[in-house]
């Protein structure tokens, strides 16, 4: 837990955010873990949890790596850097074979390469303070890929399920208030439409390929979602 300034240890390293106040975790190797692992950064999750892309540091690359073979909880913004080659920014979270869950108060997870998830993504604001959002974006560059394995659940009323990624793989159940998302090869296919269960939907396919979705329940189809 980081509160107004860092922490610090194995494979982390302290320091200040220099984004805001909200205290800092400055990920640079390897985080593993038997069973589970949780990170706050600041009293809200209004902190961050980086690596400042220094290349040549054990490999990561600005990569942030969590292998956890149960659950992993962030409570903050996580930003992986610029990255190096092969592996520009890439946040991956679970272990192979033993997928993991990503859950906390909000999660804005972000890579300028691509993003992948083991496991399933929650979130929810009714136990303390948070907007129950879930943001996971990937580059739009070429071969930028957003991949989460299991089902994503933004499940307070009025939250925003947000996925952006050049490519997009979703074979999970996606469940939300709001869901816009964002590629450039399509979203879905004909004989595997994306499962939904939402109220307002904005999908933005911007190159290639078609939108197939099949939602549970009634549903707004909009040009754009307003925050």
């Amino acid at each position: 837990t980081a509160g107004g300034g860092g922490v610090g240890g194995k494979g982390l390293s302290s320091g200040a955010d220099p984004g805001g106040p909200g205290g800092a975790i400055v990920l640079k190797g390897l985080l593993q873990a038997q069973q589970s692992l949780t990170l706050t950064a600041g009293s809200g999750g209004e902190g961050s949890i980086f690596n400042p892309a220094v290349g040549g540091d054990g490999g990561t690359g600005g990569s942030i790596q969590v292998d956890v073979a149960q659950h992993f909880a962030a409570n903050a913004r996580l930003t992986p850097g610029a990255g190096g080659p092969g592996a520009p920014g890439t946040l991956t979270a679970g272990a192979a074979g033993a997928a993991g869950v990503v859950t906390g108060k909000r999660l804005d997870l972000s890579a300028t390469g691509s993003l992948s998830i083991d496991g399933a993504v929650s979130a929810t604001a009714a136990a303390a303070g948070g907007s129950g959002d879930i943001s996971l974006k990937a580059g739009q560059g070429p071969g930028a890929a957003l991949t989460v394995s299991g089902p994503l659940s933004a499940s307070d009323e009025g939250a925003n399920l947000t996925l952006q990624g050049y490519s997009v793989s979703l074979p999970g159940h996606l469940t939300a208030d709001r869901l816009r998302i964002t590629s450039a090869t399509g979203i879905g296919a004909p004989d595997k439409p994306l499962q939904a269960t939402v109220r307002q939907m904005a999908l933005d396919s911007t190159g290639s390929g078609g939108i197939y979705v099949s939602n549970l329940g009634d549903l707004v189809v909009a040009a754009a979602i307003a925050d």
